[in-house]
């Protein structure tokens, strides 16, 4: 993890998207769009791999009706890979996994639980664990 600014600035969004996200089980991804911007002013050649996942995976969500996952938990995650590495992605996401399956297990066993909650804490562990 090379640039901290980036970084602080994602964790105080995830925060105000993971209230908004308990509150309303959406969030206004567009508050998102200075990570695209940024990473495409940073890096040339990565932003596209991503960016063509990213829309790839849309696609697939639209097309499975939002089932599993939500477009906006979505933009998160794709934000995300523009800020860690591959490896450092893999083990947010798994963080994120793990607490979603405690949030699911304890306190939403009736409805679904939020995701972006889940995507926030294990971002703060793993930017604090992982120096």
């Amino acid at each position: 993890m090379t640039n901290m600014l980036p970084q602080f600035l994602f964790t105080i969004i995830l925060f105000f998207l993971s209230i908004q996200d308990f509150r309303q089980y959406f969030i206004n991804s567009l508050l998102l769009i200075p990570f695209w911007l940024y990473s495409f002013a940073m890096n040339q050649n990565t932003p596209w791999f991503n960016l063509g996942c990213y829309l790839g995976l849309l696609l697939l969500n639209q097309l499975n009706k939002e089932k599993w996952i939500g477009h906006g938990d979505l933009d998160v995650l794709a934000c995300g890979s523009l800020l860690l590495s591959a490896t450092h992605w893999i083990y947010w996401l798994n963080g994120a996994c793990f607490i979603q399956l405690l949030l699911q297990a304890t306190y939403y066993r009736t409805r679904r639980a939020p995701f972006v909650p889940a995507l926030t804490l294990s971002w703060l562990v793993f930017t604090i664990w992982v120096k």
